[in-house]
């Protein structure tokens, strides 16, 4: 499971430098196969491929979106004292993949949600690999592998 959501984690900030729009979600295919309720493939074969398309993307825009506004727990930065509630992750979510203000470059997105956040460092600090930016996405990761087997418990 550890390896999955590192892997979640790696697409999750491709994603944020990206912009998470339908060909960049359709690229991804352990979210594609979490937000579609798929079994979840890491190394997809050349028929998995040819079911990723622009119509599926969209589709996970939407799923994405939605998981987004259903994130229930708050979050703590390690070493911080500030809680971030979680409507303002899912905010800090919408704009770190250009949901809003996706005219911006990533970096200034980045710097958005640490105001958003109230976690003001450099980005580079910010987006380096076991940095803020991959503990909130590591709380993403975990709360669409939560939601996911909340859903295949009730099937």
């Amino acid at each position: 499971m550890d390896e999955i959501i590192e892997l979640l984690i790696e697409e999750l900030r491709r994603l944020v430098s990206y912009r998470a729009q339908p060909i960049q979600l359709a690229k991804c295919t352990i979210l594609f196969s979490i937000l579609l309720g798929l079994k979840i493939v890491v190394e997809p074969d050349a028929t998995d491929k040819k079911i990723v398309s622009q119509f599926a993307g969209r589709r996970l825009v939407k799923a994405l979106k939605a998981e987004l506004e259903g994130i229930e727990q708050p979050f703590r930065f390690f070493k911080s004292a500030k809680l971030a509630s979680p409507e303002k992750l899912a905010e800090a979510f919408k704009i770190l993949f250009g949901y809003e203000y996706g005219w911006e470059s990533a970096d200034r997105r980045r710097y958005r949600v640490m105001e958003l956040l109230e976690h003001p460092i450099d980005v580079g600090t910010w987006r380096k690999v076991g940095g803020p930016e991959c503990e909130l996405l590591e709380h993403l990761a975990i709360h669409l592998i939560e939601s996911r087997d909340e859903d295949s418990d009730v099937a």
